[in-house]
This record gives structure tokens, sequence and C-alpha cells, in this order.
């Protein structure tokens, strides 16, 4: 069963979802707050347990950067793209909207920074929306600095979201208000609180 690291409670036990539990995530938090991080470590604690075999990644690396290692992947099913290559990375939606998401194996689709794409690509919140209520095998990990209304569209489709507020916390919430306080978020000091979904 492929398991989602959210961070460690309070007991320092670490608290994971099952991959079709989890489904969707959506971070919001500014520059440096640590979403790329996370997002970094995630996969890597993935692929120590995986093989390219059972899981694959997309991946849109804003900076162009963070990712570098991934490149020549196997687990990775087309080019890291950043912001300067959004026509490249519209195709791939355009891809994934065309193919049946239906079976398969599980692909994280990591969108690292999606605020750029939010105004290159035409109705992207809406396509990504779109691919996220139908998403099969297809698991959409989403962060932004800051919300617009194409980006409050794909937020409001994914089940869990991290907030990394000003003060230095972060709060995994579904939206229902539920809590159970971590004590730590993943290479971080900062405090984390997880908010239970409802899955």
């Amino acid at each position: 069963m492929l398991e989602v690291y959210l961070g460690n409670d309070e007991s320092g036990a670490e608290v994971s979802l099952p991959l079709s539990q989890l489904s969707h995530l959506f971070l919001l938090g500014g520059t440096g707050a640590g979403k790329t991080v996370y997002l970094c470590r995630l996969l890597a604690d993935l692929m120590k347990e995986h093989s390219p075999n059972e899981l694959h990644f997309i991946i849109h690396d804003s900076k162009g950067i963070e990712y570098q290692g991934l490149r020549t992947s196997p687990y990775v099913r087309f080019p890291i793209y950043g912001d300067s290559d959004w026509r490249s990375f519209e195709k791939v939606l355009a891809t994934l909207e065309e193919s049946s998401q239906e079976g398969g194996i599980p692909t994280i689709v990591i969108i690292d920074d999606a605020a750029a794409l939010s105004e290159c690509i035409p109705s992207f919140g809406k396509r990504v929306a779109s691919l996220i209520r139908k998403a099969g095998n297809l698991h959409f990990f989403v962060s932004a600095q800051n919300l617009n209304p194409e980006l409050e569209e794909i937020r409001g489709e994914c089940g869990l979201e991290m907030d990394y507020s000003s003060s230095g916390a972060l709060v995994l919430e579904p939206f229902d208000g539920s809590s159970i306080p971590l004590s730590q978020r993943p290479k971080s000091s900062k405090s984390l609180y997880f908010l239970k979904t409802s899955v």
C-alpha cells in the first residue's frame, strides 16, 4: 500500500495516510515555508518503498531546479518542466485529459507553485479541477504561494490542505475543523497541526 507521510504526532510517531485515502493535496504558503521540502521528502520516501513499476510521477517544477535529481528517474513519466516550459506542460495536461485514468499505475502529479501556470494556461484551474474530479489513478499535489480564482478552483477539489501560515505553523485541513496536533513537519522544527480527514 502507498503511504503518504504527513508529519509526526506529539509522541514522535509518524502520521501517514494511504495515497488512496489522501488522494489530492493542496499546499499553501509563502516562499521558504517548506512546501517544496515536504514534496521532495514525500517523493524520496515513496521511491524507497516502491519500484517504478508501482508508481509514477509527473512534475512541474516552477523554479526548474528543485527536482533536478529526478530528471532521468524511471519514475518520471514526462520531462520535468519549469515555468518557462508552460506550453509543454499544457500538452501534458492535454494528454492527461485525453487518456483514461482508470486503473493503471498510480501517478502523483506535482505542480510546485502553480501560480505562474494559472496565469499562462487558459482555464488552468478548471482543467486541473476536472482532472482531479475524474482522477482514477492520478493524485494531484499542488502548491501555491497565494490564491487566485484559478487556484481556488483547484483547492476546492482537493480533499486535504497544508496551510503554511505566516506564524510558521503548518495546518493540514480537510475543511471540517477537527484537529490532532503534530509536533513537527518534515525536516523542520516548526509546529504542525494535522486536521483529520473524513475519508
